[in-house]
């Protein structure tokens, strides 16, 4: 299902020992940013709140031993030019897999780098979809959001503010 400008969704900031997950979607050009890595995430559903989605998506896309609540996520921010609502999330334990998807990694904001220079310079994966957005334009606050939980540092963005 591609996502498309008008239709809302949400970014999960998983993070696990200072690294955020991300998932390397399918390359199947049917799919929006096939073959990059890209957040937990997805589309909201008629009807879903925002945190719903996000519970949801997690159900879906990941194999974790924590069923987690509206509690556990912690409220990053609204992008509205990206109409993507992000949370934040900490693991203490790692993620067992996935459910969607091709892999997965834990990345800090040193290997996203190598990533998408790997990917310039021949056929690896990049960095894709709202995540490449995130990670191009707001690294300050990706450095802080993942080294130290600061989950205000996106509401210091006018794109991002409540």
């Amino acid at each position: 299902m591609l996502l498309t400008p008008w239709r809302p969704g949400i970014g999960i900031f998983a993070v696990y020992n200072r690294r955020i997950i991300l998932l390397l979607r399918d390359n199947n050009p049917k799919i929006a940013w096939p073959n990059t890595y890209s957040f937990i995430g997805g589309g909201i559903e008629f009807g879903e709140e925002a945190w719903q989605t996000a519970l949801r998506e997690w159900q879906e896309e990941i194999r974790h031993s924590k069923a987690l609540s509206r509690d556990d996520l912690v409220f990053v921010g609204k992008h509205h030019a990206l109409n993507r609502t992000y949370y934040y999330l900490e693991l203490d334990t790692a993620i067992q897999g996935i459910k969607e998807g091709k892999s997965f990694g834990y990345f800090s904001l040193d290997t996203m780098y190598a990533q998408e220079q790997a990917a310039q310079k021949n056929d690896s994966p990049g960095i894709g979809g709202t995540m490449k957005t995130v990670f191009m334009r707001y690294p300050k606050e990706l450095h802080l959001l993942l080294n130290y939980g600061d989950v205000g540092a996106f509401n210091r963005i006018p794109e991002f503010q409540k």
